[in-house]
């Protein structure tokens, strides 16, 4: 039982909804045929490869979590490095899997191909370690407009872009938990919001006014939460601020999905589900350790 609990720190459970999320969102937004059957294969397909990837993430860094964080599943549990490596071949696989009967294997291919380059290539090297999150979570969006037959036009196009920079903000923001000292954390916490706004101006531009102006919500909260970050200047409040963040990708699609209802009524039906999925991930992160409701880092 424990050895289990261990192996499922490692994939940060509490974080995979915002997988699923993307998904589903991505479908309500632009799809011409979102079956609920395609569409939760897609989501499943998307949690495994995230939970894959995460679990790849602590098999890269074993050595550096060996003087860093030294109480981190496979530092303390060295017998678990073959299960984890097996786990990691078995998620992958099997998010393929569920991504091919979908009919969207080629953009899950291509977050899988992403994911490994981030863990083995570009983390921690910023800025291109925000950039290439930026792209996976954006190539997990893709499963969802494949798997929901989206047509590829100039709104998709914004709309993947914004979320490129939505989450290469939160990406950044991660990293400035790590800086020193305050006043740098800070700098780095204001930089890593700046891309989010840009993000956010993005996705406005896709809908009415009238409609857009629900992502002044999305604005608020991460401005109330940076500037929260930035009065504390410590450690825990940039951590604080890195999991509302994570928790604003779910009010974020939210207010896109609610906005695309004027043109499109069915849209409507998935708000529950990503509504569910936000829940869901805050109530796991609220009972989760650090090491399980951390981002990749």
């Amino acid at each position: 039982m424990n050895r289990a609990k261990e192996l499922a720190r490692l994939t940060r459970y509490p974080l995979a909804p915002t997988a699923a999320a993307d998904v589903v969102a991505a479908a309500a937004l632009f799809g011409e045929s979102a079956s609920i059957g395609r569409i939760a294969l897609a989501a499943c397909g998307s949690i495994c490869l995230y939970a894959a990837g995460m679990v790849q993430n602590d098999l890269a860094d074993r050595r550096r979590d060996e003087k860093l964080h030294p109480d981190r599943p496979l530092v303390r549990h060295p017998e678990l490095l073959n299960p984890a490596r097996a786990m990691v071949v078995g998620l992958f696989v099997l998010g393929l899997l569920l991504a091919s009967f979908a009919d969207a294997l080629v953009p899950a291919l291509v977050v899988a191909t992403i994911v490994c380059l981030y863990n083995f290539g570009f983390k921690r090297k910023f800025p291109h370690d925000a950039i290439v999150m930026g792209c996976a979570r954006a190539a997990n969006l893709s499963v969802g407009l494949v798997a929901a037959g989206a047509t590829w036009n100039t709104s998709v196009f914004t709309y993947l872009a914004g979320y490129v920079l939505f989450i290469g903000g939160v990406t950044a923001a991660s990293r400035a938990e790590d800086m020193e000292p305050a006043q740098t954390r800070r700098l780095g916490t204001i930089l890593s919001f700046l891309p989010q706004v840009l993000a956010l101006a993005g996705f406005a531009s896709l809908f009415s006014w009238e409609r857009s102006s629900a992502l002044l919500v999305v604005f608020a909260v991460l401005l109330f939460s940076v500037v929260r970050s930035m009065l504390a200047g410590t450690r825990e409040a940039a951590i604080a601020h890195v999991k509302n963040s994570l928790l604003t990708i779910f009010l974020l699609h939210v207010c896109c999905v609610w906005a695309r209802t004027a043109d499109k009524a069915e849209a409507k039906l998935w708000l529950p589900v990503v509504i569910l999925l936000g829940a869901a991930t805050f109530v796991l992160m609220r009972f989760a350790g650090r090491d399980q409701a951390a981002p990749a880092e």
